[in-house]
């Protein structure tokens, strides 16, 4: 990931010294920049050695870039500029590096944010220990857009013209909730229930392509971590059809393992 980062902190899809210069995967982007900077400071999080200068330079190109785009006009879509505003916050605050100012500037307009929006907002205000009062105005809003689903609840985004470019999808919106909320207010009632819609959304096992993969199971691991120490995990393995476990986790430890007969694995 580091080679494709440019002298000014911003990455770029080719990274620097691209095919065609004017290309726009040879320019760096900011919302790229932030996919990046935000998979480095995951993985930091969870003990991985990250280069403090590429970290650094990204969170300055990348706070910069907004401020600048918080200037500028002819938005075509005020939803999905938002919305792509609120991630690169979070962002930001994931990196230690928050900007109050672009945290106020989204609350003022939150009623022009959708769901995922407002989550990103209010976790990025958490993680910058934002004021409480505005965190749980935003946490207000996010619940009150939650509809039941079978045993659980599940979020809706009306898209708008430009969401697609955020990849956005429900999945995607209720795995960002998820984490959000288990971060912010992890006892909250609605926190057990929207990951339960989260596993509920699941086909053969998994969910539609690789965003909502990844942020489901971002989220869902957060939201479990929280749960090993204060209540039982039930769990429910299967080998194709074939349930090998179904019930509390075995131990005290979240892993375990199970071993079976070649036949039966082939089964």
């Amino acid at each position: 990931l580091y080679k494709f980062q440019h002298e000014g902190g911003g990455f770029s899809l080719w990274g620097p010294g691209g095919d065609d210069p004017s290309d726009y995967g040879s320019k760096p982007e900011p919302w790229l920049s932030a996919w990046v900077l935000w998979t480095l400071a995951e993985a930091e999080r969870q003990g991985y050695a990250v280069d403090k200068n590429v970290r650094d330079s990204g969170a300055a190109y990348l706070a910069a870039s907004l401020k600048e785009r918080m200037r500028t006009s002819g938005v075509e879509s005020p939803a999905a500029e938002l919305a792509e505003k609120a991630q690169v916050a979070y962002v930001l605050a994931a990196l230690g590096k928050p900007v109050p100012s672009i945290a106020s500037f989204l609350y003022d307009r939150r009623a022009d944010l959708p769901v995922f929006a407002k989550a990103f907002l209010a976790h990025a205000m958490h993680l910058a220990n934002g004021d409480r009062a505005r965190i749980s105005a935003l946490v207000a809003d996010i619940v009150k857009a939650a509809r039941p689903v079978d045993d659980g609840v599940r979020f809706a985004d009306v898209p708008t013209k430009d969401m697609w470019r955020l990849r956005h999808t429900d999945v995607r919106t209720n795995s960002i909730v998820l984490s959000a909320l288990t971060a912010i207010a992890p006892d909250h009632a609605l926190t057990a229930k929207v990951a339960r819609g989260l596993l509920d959304a699941r086909e053969d096992g998994r969910w539609l392509h690789t965003q909502e993969n990844a942020y489901a199971l971002l989220g869902l691991s957060e939201y479990f971590k929280g749960k090993e120490k204060s209540a039982r995990l039930d769990v429910t393995a299967k080998i194709g059809d074939k349930v090998i476990h179904d019930g509390p986790a075995p131990g005290a430890k979240p892993f375990w393992s199970a071993t079976l007969p070649f036949a039966a694995a082939e089964a």
